[in-house]
């Protein structure tokens, strides 16, 4: 009895002994999306196999039809249609004997199980996701360097997203601009230095798969057509609606390796570093108010106490000196007095910006509470402590105007030299301090310890 099977959706081939394809019903070539004519000759093992099997599941099949091993009668073939898009497939096989009892054929009759797969993945990578993101709340809070943390992430996302092979991951600075943080499966030295601005991104701000890199930045398509990279999927990263990283995820499989699966998976992970970003944010706003004064916003005490000994050990390995200089506001109290707190509140503020703006880069000035502030002077000597504090004497015969008043900011100095005059930050500042009320009592600018 000869059965129609263009009258079933089940997906069926028949194989001479060469692996070569004699029959393909209709839904067979629907979903391999070819015709039989096609189809008819071709070698099934070699054309609609991943390449990572072909060979070794070829070498099977020819010793089934060598009669060693006996065929397997059910099993799940991933398989590569004509758009080089993966289907799965349920076969259940079955082999056609001459009058001789010598296999002649192998009927393999198959059920699409692709959308299943795909859920199955789908939840599969979904709980990888997840379980990445708390690893990396946990990783994130024994590491302060957190390109270690990206560069985890992305290692995750890349193993969990069929078809990537390699990826990237931008994140936008101060300045709004996009630098890269991590790099995963490939060595791109320059991107690292590399800088993009927002316009650049405005083409990258939604999910899509993309093998079309002609208007791709110069110096990273060279890099890209030397990895062999083919696909890729662009991932924007969006914290409370402002475009804020990036994620680019690459193949090195084929223009068509990436499906829709891939992308539903690649917003999944652009969720979760979303949120792992905006606790990121979180935690660095209250790092900063537990930081900084929040009136003047420069680094107080407690910013002191956790960075000093990072500069101190500079100090010491390259031996250069470092000045502690304590500033006292002279007759603040009478300000807050006379004009109020809102005044003398305006008064500090202007005064720590008189003091940022007279320093260089590399050192720093902190309010250590009241009228009372710190500059820390690096890889100084005496002459140029002195030049410092001149312009600081400059700076206060400035005078600040509120609503028609004038006030002149007068201030009182008193420096301490590591290591000469101590080599840890409690004895530096109270011998600072106590130089600081000789100069008040001699009403000098400035004196030494």
């Amino acid at each position: 009895m000869n059965i129609d099977f263009n009258n079933f959706d089940l997906f069926v081939i028949k194989l001479n002994k060469n692996g070569e394809i004699i029959y393909a019903n209709d839904f067979a070539t629907y979903l391999l999306k070819t015709t039989e004519e096609d189809l008819l000759n071709k070698n099934w093992f070699n054309n609609f196999l991943p390449n990572e099997v072909k060979k070794e599941t070829f070498e099977y099949f020819k010793t089934i039809i060598s009669g060693v091993n006996e065929m397997t009668k059910t099993h799940v073939n991933e398989i590569l249609n004509s758009e080089n898009e993966k289907i799965y497939v349920k076969f259940f096989n079955d082999v056609v004997k001459n009058k001789k009892n010598e296999i002649i054929e192998v009927i393999s009759i198959g059920i699409d199980i692709t959308e299943e797969i795909k859920t199955k993945k789908l939840k599969e990578s979904m709980r990888k996701i997840y379980k990445a993101l708390l690893d990396l709340y946990e990783i994130s809070l024994n590491k302060k360097n957190y390109s270690e943390v990206f560069k985890y992430f992305l290692k995750e996302a890349i193993s969990m997203i069929d078809g990537i092979n390699a990826g990237s991951i931008f994140l936008k600075d101060n300045n709004k601009n996009f630098k890269c943080v991590a790099i995963y499966n490939y060595d791109f030295k320059d991107i690292k230095t590399l800088s993009f601005n927002e316009k650049y991104f405005e083409r990258y701000k939604k999910f899509f798969i993309f093998n079309d890199y002609k208007n791709y930045y110069t110096k990273v398509k060279d890099k890209i057509k030397n990895y062999g990279i083919k696909s890729s999927i662009s991932v924007p990263v969006f914290v409370d609606n402002e475009h804020v990283a990036h994620l680019f995820l690459d193949s090195f499989k084929g223009k068509n390796a990436l499906s829709d699966l891939s992308l539903s998976l690649s917003k999944i992970v652009s969720n979760q570093l979303s949120i792992f970003l905006k606790r990121m944010k979180v935690e660095e706003k209250l790092n900063k108010l537990s930081m900084y004064d929040f009136l003047t916003d420069l680094p107080n005490r407690r910013y002191l106490d956790q960075n000093l000994g990072n500069i101190f050990s500079l100090a010491e390995r390259n031996k250069f000196e470092i000045a502690f200089v304590y500033i006292d506001l002279n007759k603040f109290k009478c300000i807050n007095d006379k004009y109020g707190h809102d005044i003398g509140d305006y008064v500090l503020k202007k005064f720590g910006k008189i003091l940022k703006e007279s320093l260089r880069k590399s050192d720093f000035t902190a309010r250590l509470g009241g009228d009372e502030f710190l500059i820390v002077l690096n890889d100084v000597r005496k002459e140029f402590i002195e030049q410092t504090l001149s312009r600081l004497l400059n700076k206060e015969n400035e005078r600040i105007n509120i609503d028609g008043d004038e006030f002149k900011i007068s201030i009182s100095c008193g420096v301490s030299i590591f290591p000469k005059d101590g080599k840890n930050f409690n004895t530096l500042l109270m011998k600072a301090d106590k130089a600081m009320y000789k100069a008040k009592k001699s009403k000098k600018l400035y004196e030494f310890y």
